[in-house]
């Protein structure tokens, strides 16, 4: 069955379970994990999920799809056992191992889910609204680490999201797939649906103070300018609306909230030059360290500064592995911190023959945009998708992202709205071609051209040249007399 023929007859009561289970899945992995006994909960909330997609699977006998961007993640997972077991701490470099391979079970299992529905628009939405939901959790109290800063003004939240660079990055990734559900048909209700929760991720990414998730965002917003073509007057015309949307919704919400005791000590806290923590005063020391060309704390920022001397010892770790790799969670247990870099944490991790596997995740990815802009250059979804992995791959030079459910669960889900959008692309090509085929033969065919067709001859034994044929109802088409063709 073609893939437009199941999205018209509709995902089934089964399916559009797996979708809300999905849902709730999405929003216990945002909010739950570092709760006091949220971790044990969100574990709870993804055995449902995961035992809903095999039930489902089993009873529907729902085909099962496995992309090359799966396969190339476990020959990475296959990869990493070995510098895991020629690393110093074994059974630290083993558990990540193991860590990875059950995100890429229930990676591979959100896959489905979307698949099956011929679409995603439920988790595309639900990742933003969880991000926007811990935004609003983090002022509540709930939590652990909820604010950081200093205590006079605390400049950088956080949420319920481990630190607020982690938060950062999901709410980039959150605007991306928001983004992605705008690239397809909504309608006003969603659009405006859409507009706030757009809104509400560029407010939580500042408030994050994280400079990765800004740069991240700034490329997104950019990089979105080029997938919906907004150069465009005919595209931008047609898009004047949302940003009239967009202008209104967020100048009535300034006017709300303007006057409110929280939102007041937010702005000071976020423009404060005084909070080392805001994010002037980090933005500040960013352009600091672009502008003196040194990462030297006193010139850059203490931060930067760490983070390259960070990659300084990741390399001096690598080429004493010989370019296999310490194993994956060695640098933390040689280091005693992060690398701060899905890049060198990666590389250091697995080697240089790792890093290439695992990336070419990434590559898989592109290849599959790609065919769907061979089929429609102006393709919104495989050019907002890009976009979205484009960005990923930028936070990635200074954000971990391999052993996060956040990261693989943005991964899922581009990668099933990915696969969703080129069977359509095809299936609708596959007909045009049809449709096409079917003109040309119709233009070939006697009547198409205008030209009457040739009687058949009839023996003069049973019919004289001179005697009438009789009237044709069908075509209205009445012939007197078949008269001798000259020579």
């Amino acid at each position: 069955m073609s893939a437009v023929t199941s999205a018209r007859e509709g995902p089934g009561l089964g399916v559009t379970i797996v979708t809300m289970v999905l849902s709730f899945n999405v929003l216990s992995t945002m909010l739950l994990a570092e709760l006091p006994g949220g971790n044990l909960a969100n574990y709870g909330v993804t055995g449902l999920f995961m035992f809903t997609v095999v039930t489902v699977g089993l009873f529907a006998r729902k085909s099962i799809w496995v992309g090359a961007e799966w396969m190339l993640l476990m020959a990475w997972l296959l990869y990493a056992v070995v510098p895991a077991m020629l690393s110093q701490d074994v059974e630290s470099s083993m558990f990540k191992v193991l860590t990875v391979l059950q995100l890429a079970v229930w990676a591979l299992a959100i896959q489905q889910s979307i698949l099956w529905r011929m679409g995603a628009t439920a988790p595309l939405l639900m990742y933003g609204a969880a991000v926007t939901v811990a935004y609003a959790v983090s002022f509540a109290g709930i939590g652990v680490g909820v604010v950081e800063g200093s205590p006079d003004a605390t400049g950088r939240v956080a949420s319920t999201l481990v630190n607020a660079n982690t938060f950062g990055a999901a709410a980039v990734m959150g605007l991306s797939l928001c983004l992605l559900a705008a690239s397809g048909p909504l309608g006003p209700k969603a659009w405006l649906i859409q507009v706030v929760m757009a809104l509400a991720l560029v407010v939580a990414v500042v408030n994050s103070g994280s400079r990765t998730a800004l740069v991240g965002m700034l490329f997104l917003l950019l990089g979105a300018s080029w997938a919906f073509q907004f150069w465009r007057l005919k595209q931008f015309v047609r898009m004047f609306p949302s940003f009239l949307m967009i202008v209104v919704v967020a100048s009535a919400t300034y006017f709300v909230v303007k006057d409110m005791p929280v939102f007041a000590d937010r702005v000071d806290s976020v423009f404060s030059l005084e909070d080392s923590n805001s994010m002037v005063s980090r933005l500040w020391d960013f352009i600091g360290v672009v502008g003196a060309g040194s990462l030297s704390a006193e010139e850059g920022g203490e931060s930067m500064s760490q983070r390259f001397e960070l990659v300084l010892v990741g390399l001096d770790l690598l080429l004493q592995s010989n370019l296999v790799g310490i194993g994956p969670d060695n640098f933390r247990s040689l280091i005693g911190a992060y690398s701060h870099s899905n890049v060198i944490e990666i590389l250091v991790a697995t080697g240089v023959v790792g890093i290439l596997l695992y990336y070419s995740i990434y590559v898989a990815l592109v290849w599959r945009c790609a065919s769907i802009l061979r089929v429609d250059r102006s393709h919104r979804v495989a050019r907002m998708a890009l976009v979205a992995l484009a960005t990923l791959s930028l936070m990635d030079i200074q954000h971990v992202s391999y052993d996060t459910k956040q990261g693989w669960l943005f991964l899922a889900i581009l990668i099933g709205t990915v696969e969703v959008a080129r069977r359509r692309a095809l299936a609708s090509r596959t007909a045009s071609n049809k449709a096409d085929k079917r003109t040309a033969e119709d233009s070939h065919a006697p009547e198409a051209t205008g030209v009457m067709a040739t009687p058949r001859l009839v023996s003069q034994t049973t019919l004289a040249p001179s005697t009438p044929i009789k009237l044709d109802t069908d075509r209205h088409v009445a012939l007197k007399a078949i008269r001798p063709l000259k020579d």
